[in-house]
């Protein structure tokens, strides 16, 4: 048994991949937002403004986890950023009645991705 690794015998990489992705970067940040209530059988955008988060308009946001379970029936089913750290909440009230989710500090994961004006053409079919 030999102790070396001679590697592939290959002269070069036949499908050389670039260094490039569609998030360029990625945090989870806690926040503190006050929700107002919601009507019911709806859906309503609410805007928070939340200083420090560093949250830019053209980032994405894929995920907003509340502090706590939700009255049954109001949960957060997307978000946006709107202008710098300001984040529009959309909630979705499923019930007959008005509901108000909890305050406290919420989870938001944004990802800043890549603009596609650096990606090569046909990126996407290449892999």
């Amino acid at each position: 048994m030999t102790t070396t690794n001679p590697g592939p015998s290959i002269a070069a990489n036949p499908q050389p991949q670039a260094a490039m992705g569609n998030i360029y970067k990625n945090a989870l940040i806690g926040a503190s937002i006050t929700p107002a209530s919601v009507g019911a059988a709806t859906t309503a955008g609410q805007s928070f403004n939340i200083p420090g988060l560093g949250a830019l308009v053209g980032d994405q946001i894929s995920c907003v986890s509340p502090p706590s379970i939700a009255p049954a029936g109001v949960i957060p089913v997307g978000a946006t950023v709107t202008a710098s750290d300001t984040v529009q909440v959309v909630w979705l009230n499923a019930t007959a009645g008005a509901l108000t989710p909890p305050a406290g500090i919420y989870t938001f994961e944004i990802n800043r991705v890549q603009t596609s004006t650096s990606f090569p053409v046909g990126y996407l079919n290449s892999f």
